[in-house]
């Protein structure tokens, strides 16, 4: 199962955090296609106001396997956020996996 970075933040802060598709991808598979999404804790679409538009990349060197995104800003009230990796590979599979964002001003 490919796995997910937890975090919890403040509003002010913003950085990166990554998908890790290496568990289930062979060495030679490439990653052609991704998406990444995001909902507040209601299910309402979050993904302008957590995710960094145009920021979604895939790693390079030793991450060719790894995608990531900048998570930014959010809100305590509608926190915790879960956002969503989606990928397609050069060999036609599908992978998705999930990660929670707490934002907590302290």
């Amino acid at each position: 199962m490919a796995s997910m970075t937890k975090t919890k933040k403040q509003p002010y802060e913003a950085y990166f955090v990554y998908g890790d598709f290496a568990p289930v991808m062979d060495d030679a598979e490439t990653i052609d296609i991704f998406t990444a999404t995001a909902v507040d804790k209601d299910g309402a679409d979050a993904t302008a106001d957590v995710l960094e538009s145009g920021s979604i990349q895939v790693g390079t060197d030793d991450n060719v396997h790894k995608v990531f995104v900048r998570i930014i800003d959010g809100v305590n009230s509608l926190s915790p956020y879960k956002f969503t990796i989606k990928i397609e590979t050069s060999t036609g599979n599908k992978w998705e996996i999930d990660g929670i964002i707490k934002v907590k001003e302290i």
